[in-house]
């Protein structure tokens, strides 16, 4: 009778191929976050571009900006919801976040004339907002609420987007990041 030889992988070979899968995932996880993050960022970004453009043409035809999105022409993601629980305060909430618009008529001690105020907030609490003086005179912001932590990826991000390695207001409560 002749004898067959199984071969079967050993603990040591199973353990080796364990390791290298993990060290895998180790490096790509967090590139796979960041890219998660790059995508809703960018997405905030289009749609505050979108509301630029929107108040700059309000602007252009009525000498003011608004702060009520109904009166812009602009289409809005699917499946926000209007907010009219809140005061003062034109938002809508989408199952990624929110957007909101403001806008000061009088004068303001901090920007010394009327200004529109616009940004969209992901969950992971990051930010992108405007803020326009008049159409020629627009500026954006990267945000980052709830943490110091300069090591966080969403601080990362913004720092990489922005160009900037210091945040605008280092006392703010929250790291915001000027283009």
């Amino acid at each position: 009778m002749r004898q067959t030889n199984k071969r079967a992988f050993t603990l040591i070979e199973l353990l080796v191929v364990v390791l290298i899968i993990g060290i895998l995932a180790a490096v790509a996880l967090p590139q796979y976050k960041k890219a998660v993050l790059k995508s809703r960022y960018a997405k905030l970004k289009n749609i505050v571009q979108s509301i630029t453009t929107a108040e700059n043409i309000y602007y252009l035809a009525n000498g003011a900006y608004t702060g009520d999105f109904s009166k812009l022409d602009i289409d809005l993601p699917s499946g926000g919801v209007y907010r009219d629980d809140l005061t003062d305060v034109n938002r809508f909430d989408f199952d990624w976040g929110w957007c909101q618009i403001n806008n000061n008529t009088e004068e303001d001690a901090g920007y010394g004339i009327p200004y529109a105020q616009f940004y969209c907030v992901s969950q992971d609490r990051m930010q992108y907002e405007g803020i326009c003086q008049r159409p020629s005179s627009c500026g954006y912001h990267c945000s980052v609420r709830d943490t110091n932590d300069t090591s966080d990826i969403r601080i990362q991000l913004c720092q990489t987007e922005t160009g900037k390695t210091s945040p605008s207001n280092p006392r703010a409560s929250r790291h915001t990041y000027t283009y």
